[in-house]
């Protein structure tokens, strides 16, 4: 799925780098201010890499045009005050720091403060980029105070995710935090397809030792693209083919793999499809979660809503033999669900995924002696005890560090997660 070259790379920047270490010796293009970052379209496919920190501030800045291929290493120094648009008249096209990263590329060890990508509604959005169309990778990047607009009429085409819009192909994300650093947020609005990470991932996708924090959703209510279609999550909104004309097809070798990862505080508002992991999973795509959690608020914006789950907002199922596989262990979820309005109520909601109690037998499972847990304080659960396991708020917060009365999470890693007195479990990232 991934080559090996970059699986090593990941590990030698696991191993070797911290977030706030110094800038070392570094081969390449060097960047010293925000016209340096323009000048990356002059050669995508080279090597750059940042000699300080940058502040952006005073103008909004176009996306790099064309494909990057190349590398950005940010060297734990941080961008400050990056404001982008796109130009006249580019109302359809993708928007981030660059408009599309491909093949081989790399964006890592960078910080970024206080983002503001605006852009019609018929564009994709993402910090880093608007579209990936495979083998590009992300890792080390911190992302605070984001925020993303969008102009047009309402009717929203486009997809748009904390780091990348729309994923095409092979992409790894890995310790990358928006929202963490200084109690930031990530505010987005967005009416379509929206995740903290992607909004929608076509391709195979890893996510792993990431996080996202106080994730805002303001505008998911109507749900107006081409395709009557919508999802929010608190990592991807879509997984699946996102039009008839995507450049990835459908096959079995597609999949998600989310591990020691987390989504926690902020409020999704939306009317549909809204999960505290992922909105919409088409029937063709696998999904694996692993050691991880979802605390969050998603809250109904209309008179009634559909599918709100804690994990999945809707589960698609054909009843076929194509329908993949959702892979849970050592999981949990304690979500809540909000009404904006005091007549709103939301129809078909779960611990683990607002879809119909119906279809469910055939994709969500446990995987092996792993426990998988939700607060069915909070949230009911729709998927049955063969998938999860209803506990209190109370349960789900240990008794002492690592103990629990009714030996609960007694499978759990210790050296993955930490267990405090009258607290959520929380991962070592």
């Amino acid at each position: 799925m991934f080559s090996m070259k970059k699986l090593s790379l990941i590990t030698a920047i696991l191993c070797t780098v911290s977030y706030f270490a110094q800038a070392d010796t570094q081969t390449g293009i060097a960047i010293k201010d925000c016209q340096g970052l323009s000048n990356i379209s002059s050669n995508m496919s080279a090597d750059y890499y940042l000699t300080g920190n940058i502040d952006c501030s005073g103008k909004y800045h176009y996306p790099i045009e064309g494909t990057f291929t190349g590398t950005l290493d940010g060297q734990n120094w941080s961008i400050f005050r990056l404001e982008i648009k796109n130009k006249d008249g580019q109302k359809t096209q993708s928007t981030g720091l660059f408009r599309e990263l491909g093949p081989n590329s790399l964006i890592t060890r960078l910080n970024i403060y206080n983002p503001l990508i605006k852009a019609h509604d018929e564009a994709h959005r993402g910090v880093i980029a608007g579209e990936a169309y495979g083998g590009a990778e992300i890792s080390h990047v911190n992302v605070t105070y984001l925020q993303i607009h969008r102009t047009g009429d309402g009717k929203d085409h486009g997809v748009t995710g904390g780091m990348v819009g729309l994923a095409t192909g092979d992409i790894i994300i890995s310790n990358v935090h928006i929202g963490r650093i200084d109690n930031g947020y990530a505010l987005i609005a967005q009416n379509a397809y929206t995740g903290g990470l992607i909004g929608a991932a076509e391709g195979n996708v890893l996510i792993e030792k990431s996080s996202v924090t106080q994730l805002f959703n303001q505008n998911g209510k109507t749900c107006k693209n081409g395709e009557g279609e919508c999802g929010f999550g608190g990592f991807i909104g879509l997984v699946g083919q996102f039009n008839p004309i995507s450049k990835i097809e459908n096959n079995s070798d597609i999949n998600v793999t989310i591990n020691e990862s987390y989504v926690a505080g902020g409020t999704i508002s939306s009317k549909k499809n809204t999960g505290g992991m992922i909105g919409l999973i088409k029937a063709n795509r696998s999904v694996h979660i692993k050691n991880s959690y979802t605390r969050l608020t998603m809250q109904c914006k209309d008179d009634h809503c559909n599918y709100f789950g804690g994990l999945f907002g809707y589960t698609a199922a054909t009843g076929g033999h194509n329908d993949k596989d959702i892979i849970l262990e050592n999981v949990y979820s304690a979500a809540t669900i909000k009404n904006y309005y005091t007549d709103t109520r939301v129809r078909y909601e779960g611990g683990i995924t607002g879809h119909e109690e119906g279809q469910l037998s055939t994709r969500i499972r446990n995987e092996g002696v792993s426990q998988s847990y939700f607060n069915h304080t909070q949230m009911h659960n729709i998927a049955g005890d063969n998938v999860s396991i209803g506990l209190d708020t109370g349960q789900m917060k240990p008794a002492a560090p690592g103990e629990n009365a009714d030996q609960l999470f007694y499978l759990w890693d210790e050296t993955i997660w930490r267990f405090s007195q009258g607290e959520y479990p929380k991962l070592n990232i």
